[in-house]
């Protein structure tokens, strides 16, 4: 059964998104791609498209393809 199935995250998940939480959380204008360099180094690489999901599940609002051409951290918070 996937994520989405279940409704929950598995441990590794949720162990990365906490991560990326903290990571963004102290730097907020951190870029995509050392992101990826972080998460790489701590044995918990994944790809893009897995990382901007991980990102949409924080409440972050992500545009890959533009990150990729801006070098640019993911965007703010998303205001329901």
């Amino acid at each position: 059964m996937s994520e989405t199935e279940t409704g929950a995250a598995s441990p590794p998940t949720q162990a990365r998104r906490r991560l990326v939480a903290i990571a963004l959380a102290r730097r907020p204008h951190l870029a995509l791609h050392e992101l990826h360099s972080i998460l790489e180094r701590l044995d918990l690489g994944v790809d893009t498209p897995t990382l901007v999901a991980d990102l949409d599940a924080l409440g972050y609002d992500v545009d890959d393809e533009e990150e990729e051409e801006e070098e640019e951290g993911p965007a703010g918070p998303v205001s329901g």
